[in-house]
């Protein structure tokens, strides 16, 4: 359960306006501080193991690996969970995404240790939590790194929702989502950094969010080895 199988890093630049998500694939293998090789989505989980379940103290211990590997430093972390994903979904009722590509997944987990299908069609889709859970997890007619980049569609579609104009006029649910925001998830962001991105979100035109992850296009003769979206 406490395997991190979602790893983006952002960075925000206030003088140009703009925010970039870069993710990074669940099975790089890294180099632990202790000198023990796993991939990287295990550090935060052994972390915690090796330091008495301090979850602050093992997320400084991936942010530290995840520093080595891109050369930023990583000032705060946010650490969430399946039941944060689901709340906030549910909160603002649905998400639109533009969706790239057809999938059909056969065997997506399901209860009890069985498989289900899940299928979505390439197209704009609104999906409430339980299609985008789903849409962010399935991977197996996929890859993790065509999944990296579905989760960050999702997170831009939450954005949009919550700085619609409607939703940030409705009381009841500014109140509801703050409710969610502080509840399943462990952070060093203090309210008042909270507010701060929060206005500085609602401001960024949604072409200068710029997306992009650490994949294998550099593999098979391919001619570049960057992707953004």
């Amino acid at each position: 359960p406490n395997l991190t199988d979602s790893i983006i890093v952002w960075s925000i630049d206030y003088k140009k306006n703009t925010i970039s998500m870069f993710s990074i694939p669940r099975d790089l293998y890294v180099n632990f501080p202790t000198g023990w090789y796993w991939r990287i989505n295990e550090t935060y989980s052994r972390a915690l193991a090796l330091n008495k379940n301090d979850k602050d103290k093992a997320m400084d211990i991936l942010s530290w690996l995840i520093s080595d590997i891109t050369g930023q430093e990583i000032h705060y972390h946010v650490d969430l969970d399946f039941d944060w994903f689901i709340k906030i979904i549910d909160t603002i009722w649905w998400i639109d995404i533009n969706v790239p590509d057809n999938i059909y997944d056969s065997t997506y987990p399901w209860k009890n240790h069985t498989y289900t299908v899940f299928s979505i069609k390439k197209w704009l889709q609104t999906l409430n939590w339980t299609t985008a859970l789903k849409y962010a997890r399935s991977r197996h007619t996929t890859s993790d790194f065509d999944r990296s980049i579905r989760q960050q569609l999702i997170i831009k579609g939450i954005q949009e929702k919550v700085l619609n104009l409607w939703f940030l006029t409705s009381p009841t649910k500014i109140k509801s989502l703050y409710n969610v925001i502080k509840s399943n998830i462990n952070t060093d962001l203090d309210i008042w950094n909270i507010i701060s991105l929060a206005i500085f979100f609602k401001d960024v035109p949604k072409d200068n969010i710029v997306s992009s992850n650490l994949h294998d296009g550099c593999f098979y003769w391919s001619t570049t080895c960057t992707k953004w979206w």
